[in-house]
């Protein structure tokens, strides 16, 4: 791979693209801000960002309702960034 010079310094662009991507595969906490499954679809909310969550992401069969507390991942979409494998945190 080629280094890029940037304002930083001597820091490729590939560095800081590989710490991104690791940061965006970690699992997250958030509220599910609202869901409907008629629609098949709702957003989880985490410090006032919103994520797009399909129900084919919602695992292990949970009901899951508007302020439920989950465990998620965050991809990014050609749309925008998605929760992805969602697990409900119990309390």
């Amino acid at each position: 791979m080629r280094k890029e010079e940037n304002a930083i310094g001597n820091v490729t662009l590939v560095y800081w693209i590989e710490i991104f991507r690791r940061d965006m595969e970690e699992r997250v906490k958030g509220k599910l801000k609202w869901f409907s499954s008629v629609k098949g679809y709702g957003f989880i909310t985490l410090d006032g960002s919103d994520y797009f969550v399909h129900h084919s992401e919602l695992k292990n069969d949970e009901e899951f309702l508007e302020g439920d507390m989950c465990a998620f991942e965050i991809k990014q979409t050609e749309k925008g960034f998605s929760a992805i494998n969602v697990t409900k945190i119990k309390e």
